[in-house]
């Protein structure tokens, strides 16, 4: 009887481990939380129709107020910048005000032109309601492949060029 006794006691002191396990194999199938969003400095974000309402970034309209006061020099000094969307926009720009002849770049000018196109440094951009992406500057410059973003930026560069780039009366 004193068998009986301690294999009832033995089997029914594993039955609320083997349960246990059971939670235990539920808990650890359980999927795991998504990745933390990525953090995007909007300082450096280009965007020329972000959100669900489709507008510029901050820095894009700081360069459209550069263009409108006729601030060259100072967007040819941001190719020096350590924000790399300014960097971008300046790129951009220059290229467009060399084209009209509206300015000289200097030998050190170009070398650094070309520095940053060939550049792997990352640009948050958005576009749309989607979520941000981080782009090489050389993938955003490159001009035989355009990324989404430089041809809103070629866009944006055309459909502005008469309020920036005519002569004032």
């Amino acid at each position: 009887m004193k068998k009986i006794f301690l294999i009832l006691i033995f089997a029914l002191s594993i039955s609320p481990l083997t349960s246990q396990n059971k939670e235990l194999i539920t808990i650890t199938n359980i999927t795991p939380p998504p990745p933390p969003l990525i953090e995007y400095d909007w300082k450096q974000m280009i965007g020329f129709g972000c959100s669900s309402n489709g507008s510029l970034t901050a820095l894009v309209k700081n360069y459209n107020l550069l263009l409108i006061k006729k601030k060259y020099k100072r967007i040819c000094k941001n190719l020096k910048s350590n924000n790399k969307g300014k960097q971008f926009m300046s790129v951009l720009i220059c290229d467009e005000l060399t084209k009209r002849k509206l300015i000289k770049l200097s030998i050190n000018q170009i070398n650094l032109i070309n520095k940053i196109k060939n550049s792997d440094k990352i640009v948050p951009v958005c576009s749309g309601c989607t979520s941000p992406e981080e782009v090489p500057l050389k993938v955003l410059l490159d001009t035989t492949n355009l990324h989404p973003i430089r041809e809103r930026a070629n866009s944006w560069l055309k459909n502005n060029s008469e309020l920036w780039f005519k002569p004032r009366f």
